[in-house]
C-alpha cells in the first residue's frame, strides 16, 4: 500500500471525527442507536488557491490528475493527518509492545520499554498488523504505564497480535478519498475551493 503523495500541502485541515452511529429518533423523542460508533474517522484538507504560474502549473495538474485517480478508483492508501503525525510530548524515545491477546473494549494492555516521556490525551497510535488508529483517552502517568485507555474501542474478534510493535510517532491512517470538490478556475487564472475529505478504512 502506498502513500498519499502531498504534491501540494492543505491550506487547513480539519480535526479527525469519528462518526456517530446510526440513529433513528420516534415521534415520542425516544432514541436508538445501531451502534455506540462506528469505526474510522473523517477529516478534510481545503486549498485556498492552487497557483498556475510557469513554475507551479506543472505540479498543481498533476496533483489534480492523482486527486481525481484516487478518487475515481476508491484506492486506498496511508497518510499522516497534518497536525496529528507527532505526539505532544515529541521527540520520545523507548518502545512500547501489546501485552496479551483477545483484548476487548477501551483499554489497551501493553509493555513499554521506558518510554523517555509519557503520552498525552489525543495522541495517537498504531500497532503493526492493526488497521485502526487508536486515539489516547488519558495521559501516561509515566512512561512506565502498562495500560493506555483508547478509542474506538477494540471490537470483540478484532484483537491486536500480542507482541506487536506500537508506533506513536508518523502514525498513518489507512483511508480513501470520501469526497472530492474539485477546484474552479478564477479570473486571475488560479484553481480555487479544492477540497478533499479523507475516510479511514479499517
Amino acid at each position: 500500500m502506498t502513500d498519499f503523495n502531498r504534491i501540494i500541502n492543505p491550506s487547513y485541515a480539519s480535526s479527525p471525527d469519528h462518526k456517530p452511529a446510526l440513529s433513528s429518533i420516534g415521534q415520542t423523542g425516544k432514541a436508538q442507536f445501531r451502534n455506540t460508533s462506528q469505526q474510522g474517522v473523517v477529516w478534510k484538507e481545503d486549498y485556498y488557491v492552487l497557483e498556475t504560474t510557469s513554475s507551479k502549473l506543472a505540479a498543481t495538474r498533476k496533483f489534480l490528475s492523482y486527486l481525481g485517480r484516487l478518487y475515481h478508483l476508491k484506492t486506498i492508501f496511508t497518510i499522516s493527518h497534518p497536525g496529528l503525525a507527532l505526539p505532544v510530548n515529541n521527540p520520545i524515545t523507548g518502545t512500547i509492545v501489546v501485552n496479551g491477546a483477545s483484548q476487548t473494549g477501551d483499554t489497551l494492555n501493553v509493555t513499554p520499554t521506558a518510554l523517555s516521556q509519557p503520552l498525552l490525551e489525543g495522541d495517537i497510535i498504531n500497532i503493526a498488523d492493526f488497521n485502526t488508529v487508536l486515539f489516547l483517552q488519558e495521559d501516561m502517568t509515566s512512561g512506565t504505564d502498562t495500560t493506555l485507555k483508547i478509542f474506538p474501542l477494540i471490537l470483540s474478534g478484532n484483537s491486536p497480535i500480542n507482541g506487536k510493535s506500537i508506533t506513536y510517532a508518523g502514525v498513518k491512517f489507512r483511508c480513501v478519498i470520501d469526497q472530492l470538490d474539485m477546484p474552479v478556475l478564477n479570473s486571475n487564472g488560479w484553481y480555487q475551493g479544492l477540497s478533499i475529505t479523507f475516510r479511514e478504512c479499517p
